[in-house]
């Protein structure tokens, strides 16, 4: 009777090896995700603000003397009184009855405001 000595596979050690490499990429690669979602974030709610804005001056150009519509839009949906904007899933833009826009996103601290008349822009965005 003969027996094989030829055996084929990987060792314990190789293999903690391999896992121990997976783990420290892992530990890398997670925050650098998460700083990526977070950024995305910020810049749908800005991008959102700045479209808002945009259609809020039209209806103004359109409408002189009148005082824009408040109305609140929650994402994805789009607005009634300005069929021209829609919001990004997560965000709610409220525009105030004097033309201010500003977007919230439920996924980052703080908001993003955009005043119509005179275009000051404050932005307390945070991840």
């Amino acid at each position: 009777m003969t027996t094989n000595t030829n055996k084929k596979g990987f060792t314990l050690i190789e293999l903690m090896i391999v896992v121990a490499i997976i783990g420290i990429l892992a530990a890398i690669a997670v925050p650098q995700f998460m700083q990526y979602r977070s950024r995305s974030y910020m810049t749908a709610a800005r991008t959102d603000a700045r479209n808002a804005h945009t259609v809020v001056h039209a209806w103004l150009t359109n409408n002189p003397g009148g005082n824009p519509p408040a109305e609140a839009i929650i994402g994805p949906a789009a607005g009634v009184n300005y069929s021209g904007i829609r919001a990004s899933d997560g965000s709610t833009i409220s525009i105030a009855g004097g033309g201010s826009v500003t977007v919230t996103h439920a996924r980052v601290n703080g908001s993003y405001s955009i005043d119509v008349t005179t275009s000051t822009i404050i932005d307390t965005l945070t991840p």
